[in-house]
């Protein structure tokens, strides 16, 4: 004769409330999985996490080889636009990049490196001579190691990476 094993309390609760259990377990996974997201997001804004990711959300910097050399290809043809500028104003430079726009250039896209932020300027004493650059927004950190901006010389006719010395 087999005697019946008492039930176990807590398998009793569990059946009885399986439902709340289970809408508490989701809410913990949500919870964990949006404070990964958000500890994610901060490093990534904060520049601790870069690459072609954290870049195309619009966080972080992207200094990748091809991410550089994107923005090379692009800046060749602002280039063009500026020379092409030049050749019909008398070998002025335009005010600004957004000048170019729609007469020597369709559209003015943002670099995918760096503070995504194109800059161009008359280099000192050669009015007819400018730089096209990127920098990093980071760069007049304290304690920041690495590449600063990426330039285009008219004078020189040339892009550079300047990096900074630790």
């Amino acid at each position: 004769m087999t005697t019946p094993m008492p039930e176990n309390r807590s398998h009793g609760f569990v059946r009885k409330h399986w439902r709340l259990l289970s809408l508490c377990l989701i809410v913990l996974i949500a919870i964990g999985v949006t404070a990964v997201g958000v500890a994610w997001w901060a490093a990534a804004r904060s520049g601790l996490l870069q690459g072609p990711k954290t870049a195309a959300l619009g966080l972080g910097e992207n200094w990748s080889e091809d991410a550089v050399e994107d923005a090379r290809q692009y800046g060749q043809s602002i280039i063009a636009a500026i020379e092409n500028y030049q050749a019909h104003n008398d070998g002025n430079l335009p005010p600004s990049l957004d000048r170019l726009v729609p007469e020597y250039m369709t559209a003015l896209e943002s670099p995918t490196i760096g503070d995504r932020q194109w800059r161009f300027g008359a280099l000192r004493n050669h009015e007819d001579e400018y730089f096209l650059s990127v920098r990093s927004r980071r760069m007049n950190q304290p304690g920041y190691y690495g590449i600063e901006f990426l330039q285009y010389n008219s004078l020189d006719k040339q892009w550079t990476v300047f990096r900074s010395d630790p």
